[in-house]
């Protein structure tokens, strides 16, 4: 059984800049909560290879994605950080976001999620580093992600990052 890891970034150790993303905006909740459900499925399909040809389960997988989504936007895992939190489209449909919350204690990146045909270009990187940016620029110190110990790519991607397994 996996472990879930607690990683943190001190945001002043590093050269954080707001750098330009192409089709990088604010997220909208209420309008963009769908998309976000369906790209949060999407991605935890490649992640964990789950294959999606049931449809039973996919409408539950779905309505499970969608009540994360919603519950992470409406504030049960925190209060939402629209400031710090972004997604970026592409071809018109979602394909990365960044989704950041302020439970007790300071900021998190509650999600980090690439849809499968987008990953390893890059943008997930670079939209976590625009919410860091984001963050350090009204005077955070520090910036969290937890990560279970087996999503390798995760772990990669927040340790390129700055980000450290907490003693």
């Amino acid at each position: 059984m996996s472990e879930t890891l607690r990683l943190t970034a001190t945001l002043s150790a590093l050269n954080l800049r707001l750098e330009p993303l192409d089709g990088a905006r604010p997220v909208d909740p209420p309008n963009d909560l769908f998309r976000l459900g369906e790209l949060l499925l999407d991605a935890y399909h490649a992640a964990s290879g789950d294959p999606k040809s049931v449809p039973a389960d996919e409408q539950v997988a779905g309505a499970d994605a969608l009540e994360a989504v919603d519950g992470l936007l409406s504030g049960t895992y925190g209060t939402f950080d629209a400031e710090a939190s972004e997604l970026v489209e592409r071809e018109g449909r979602v394909v990365t976001a960044t989704l950041v919350t302020t439970p007790e204690g300071g900021p998190l990146v509650a999600i980090a999620m690439t849809h499968p045909t987008w990953q390893r270009r890059g943008l997930a990187g670079a939209s976590v580093a625009r919410a860091m940016a984001r963050l350090a620029g009204r005077g955070e110190t520090s910036v969290d992600a937890l990560v279970t110990d087996d999503n390798e790519r995760a772990l990669a991607l927040f340790r390129s990052l700055g980000f450290a397994e907490r003693p």
